[in-house]
């Protein structure tokens, strides 16, 4: 499992992207209620997480993060995540019933 964060993409080119669906879903009179971070693999190994999240804010629409909290004892990720609006952490376990104690 890795635990090194690294840069996957340019904050700033992350916000020109979302900046354009944005505008395309106001066109087409789309509500938007959250823009949430569900990338290919988990959003907290982004180090750049904390700046796109602070940029897309602008937007003037709610962020949501789902994560699998693998990296939730980092507090750098703590402070990146808390930046969102809402974070969703998906949590398992070794075994069904630590499972049903935890997700109960």
């Amino acid at each position: 499992m890795r635990v090194t964060r690294e840069a996957f993409y340019k904050p700033e080119e992350v916000l020109q992207e979302v900046e354009k669906k944005v505008k395309e879903a106001k066109e087409r009179r789309e509500p938007i209620d959250y823009l949430t971070f569900v990338p290919d693999g988990e959003p907290t190994l982004d180090i750049n997480l904390g700046k796109e999240i602070e940029l897309l804010k602008s937007l003037g629409i709610k962020i949501a993060v789902i994560t699998n909290a693998s990296l939730i004892w980092k507090e750098d990720v703590r402070d990146d995540l808390s930046k969102a609006d809402w974070v969703s952490l998906k949590i398992d376990a070794l075994n069904n019933d630590l499972w049903r104690k935890i997700n109960r």
